[in-house]
């Protein structure tokens, strides 16, 4: 764990750490403890022998990781305390109750009065609750303070929550229930029970205002727009709502992951509707709130921004800056090591320099995950798709025998799930691959000609975000037609 904890760490959490540790007066053994600490950031070895550095037995050791583990999250509290709300108020809550604890309950008082109205200004009605069943308990000791009027309060308080509970679970069950239909389009009971909820909501004003309740509600309405796939609908709808709850001040720290995950369902709707200019548009205001409130949820979404810039770059023929955006996740680190990460990267890399008619440096980059350790994590489908991309490669590079030598390996390897409806396409891509090489150089053939008419009546239409890295479409027309692939694509996407 201790390793996990500290190299999680940002450079912010790490130099709020050394200054936490100065300012608790570092001693010899603290001084120890830098050392235990530096050296798990260095990625050291701190098993075996290593605790000889620090100390002539392991109990010693072993007590200083685990204080070091307790000073570090001691650290990332007071840390994170500046910058959630929420932390602060508990904090009120807790020196409200010393005080209680020592009969000084005017002063007790005052410090549930500024949590109160921390809660307050937050909309956290959850803390609220707690703060006023505090209060409505000092009172049976402090006469200064009528209870009355703050049962009234939490009575008040109770209603709204109840009517935010209801709507809290009855949306996560739906959501749950829209995951697991794929959002196929298919259940119009699902779709009833969501209109439902809309039309459930026909409650008072001062409720319908809250913030909570119009993210909440903007949130079930972007999900019927989305399980009816009414990408036209749900990006105007959105781009109304980024506009009206900006106008009325609805965002604000507290709920700020809201507007970015708005924003982020805007980006994927533009691209749907293949609006790719406005989609880099929107991304780059994505950007721009992920920079806010000291980069609050920078960490969590910019692999979203990257994946939106790399895609809409991608269809809207700027293969250069696509790779820019990957050259620089690459340089960073970040991402290395994990498989998602990685087969995005690469892969587009590879279908990229394809793009470019650079096969060499295409195949490079494919290398990267065709290696055992990384081939081996992956999920058939895509151990498949990435196959034949190494098929289509090498194909370009005449590598003829290695073609065919691949399309047997890929025939045997994937047999069963090749015999699937679902990978029909697959199947008939690479029988006319095959094709092509018996042919080859002459894949204008005739009987070639043929195949991609057939082909192109059963597969013609291209899905954006698909799981083909190489457009099987494409790729075979600009064989058989002698044209540039990429231009193909890029026409293809715009029908």
């Amino acid at each position: 764990m201790i390793n996990e904890l500290i190299q999680s760490l940002t450079k912010e959490e790490v130099r709020n750490f050394r200054l936490y540790l100065k300012r608790i007066k570092v001693s010899g053994g603290d001084k120890k403890m830098e050392v235990l600490f530096d050296a798990i950031r260095n990625n050291d070895s701190i098993e075996g022998d290593w605790y000889l550095n620090l100390y002539d037995n392991k109990n010693a050791f072993y007590r200083l990781k685990n204080r070091l583990i307790e000073e570090v999250e001691r650290s990332l509290v007071m840390l994170k305390s500046h910058e959630d709300l929420a932390y602060k108020i508990q904090s009120y809550l807790l020196l409200a109750k010393s005080f209680s604890n020592k009969n000084n309950n005017g002063l007790a008082m005052k410090y549930y009065s500024k949590a109160e109205k921390l809660c307050i200004d937050s909309e956290n009605t959850s803390l609220l609750r707690v703060v006023y069943e505090e209060i409505i308990s000092l009172c049976s000791t402090y006469s200064e303070v009528n209870p009355i009027h703050y049962i009234n309060l939490l009575n008040a308080l109770e209603v709204e929550n109840n009517e935010l509970r209801d709507l809290n679970r009855l949306t996560a069950s739906i959501n749950y229930k829209l995951r697991q239909s794929n959002f196929s389009g298919k259940d119009e009971l699902l779709l009833k029970e969501l209109q439902e909820i809309i039309e459930r909501l026909n409650l008072d004003q001062t409720f319908i205002s809250n913030h909570k309740v119009q993210l909440k509600i903007n949130e079930v309405v972007r999900n019927i727009l989305l399980q009816q796939k009414d990408f036209k609908g749900l990006a105007l709808f959105l781009e109304n709502s980024l506009s009206r709850f900006q106008e009325e001040k609805i965002f604000d720290r507290q709920n700020h992951d809201k507007k970015i995950i708005m924003l982020t369902w805007l980006v994927n709707s533009l691209s749907k509707l293949k609006r790719f200019e406005e989609a880099i548009q929107t991304t780059n205001e994505l950007h721009k709130a992920l920079k806010q409130y000291d980069r609050l949820h920078y960490d969590r979404f910019i692999w979203t921004y990257y994946q939106s810039l790399v895609i809409n770059y991608t269809y809207s023929g700027k293969l250069d800056q696509a790779i820019e955006i990957l050259d620089e996740i690459l340089a960073t680190k970040k991402f290395k090591g994990e498989l998602f990460y990685d087969l995005f990267i690469y892969l587009n890399l590879t279908t990229l320099h394809f793009c470019k008619q650079e096969y060499s440096n295409s195949l490079k980059y494919l290398q990267h995950i065709i290696i055992k350790e990384v081939y081996d994590r992956m999920e058939n489908a895509m151990k498949l798709n990435v196959s034949i991309v190494e098929v289509i490669i090498h194909f370009e590079k005449k590598n003829l025998d290695f073609v065919l030598f691949k399309i047997t390996e890929i025939r045997k390897k994937f047999k069963l799930l090749l015999k699937e409806d679902y990978y029909k396409k697959e199947q008939l891509f690479l029988k006319i691959m095959k094709e092509m090489v018996k042919y080859y150089p002459k894949c204008n053939h005739p009987k070639l000609e043929l195949k991609l008419d057939q082909f192109k009546e059963l597969f013609l239409e291209h899905e954006i975000g698909s799981n083909e890295a190489i457009n099987y479409v494409s790729y075979l027309e600009s064989k058989i037609k002698d044209e540039d692939y990429y231009q193909l694509l890029l026409n293809q996407i715009q029908k």
